[in-house]
């Protein structure tokens, strides 16, 4: 067909075919648990202030929330340069 699923543009029919490295999925591994790392500490310590409190001594839960997600934001920029970096 014209332009339809399928169909290369060549008028053949051929499917295209894509090759998936494993190194696709080892990055797939890296983001997931860092993104669980990520909202783990994120979101554990917020709703518990007074247990955080408790455990760490006197700190201000919602300003290490602050903190660690400007911390996340600035991560996040620089993440693209540093994948660049390592081949990944």
């Amino acid at each position: 067909g014209a332009g339809g699923e399928g169909d290369n543009g060549d008028g053949s029919g051929d499917r295209q075919t894509f090759k998936v490295y494993w190194q696709r999925w080892i990055m797939l591994m890296y983001m997931s648990i860092l993104n669980l790392l990520s909202d783990w500490t994120c979101y554990s310590v917020a709703p518990i202030s007074l247990l955080t409190e408790e455990a760490f001594g006197n700190i201000d839960p919602e300003r290490l929330v602050v903190v660690f997600l400007g911390a996340n934001a600035i991560a996040t920029a620089c993440e693209p340069i540093i994948l660049a970096r390592l081949g990944l």
